[in-house]
């Protein structure tokens, strides 16, 4: 596991850390694919279709929480007919499986960046102590890890 630093977004200008970095390392089509599926356009009357029957089934979730979902879904729908059609899927796939040279790329210059840097706290308590880590075993503090 690899902690790639401080993530940020903005959606008015449709941008992030991951898209920046793409762009500015020369990996202009993973770019514009991360830009497509970071920030999509309006839902698809299938989408929408979708977004009513997870509704039904969870009334808690948000809105954008649905739409997600419900592109979600449509992709692996996609993706399974093409398998099945004897198709290539790649067209389908999240760009971060489509642009593996850009992704590693990325967290590559992350992991250099965060040499020497502590992660931050929510890191141990909110994500890798639920999992069963010890946060001494992850430092390299006990001698029995």
């Amino acid at each position: 596991m690899v902690y790639l630093g401080q993530a940020w977004s903005n959606p008015t200008e449709q941008t992030n850390k991951r898209i920046e970095f793409f762009t500015e390392s020369g990996f202009a089509d993973a770019a514009e694919n991360y830009r497509a599926f970071s920030f999509p356009g309006e839902t698809t009357t299938q989408q929408d279709k979708l977004v009513r029957s997870a509704r039904a089934a969870n009334p808690d979730l948000t809105q954008v929480q649905l739409e997600s979902y419900a592109r979600t879904a449509q992709a692996q729908q996609a993706i399974s007919a093409a398998i099945i059609g004897g198709e290539n899927a790649r067209a389908h796939l999240p760009p971060l499986l489509v642009h593996r040279d850009a992704w590693t790329a990325y967290t590559e210059h992350c992991s250099e960046q965060a040499v020497g840097q502590t992660p931050p706290d929510w890191l141990m308590t909110e994500f890798l102590e639920p999992l069963g880590f010890d946060q001494a075993v992850v430092r390299g503090l006990r001698k029995d890890g």
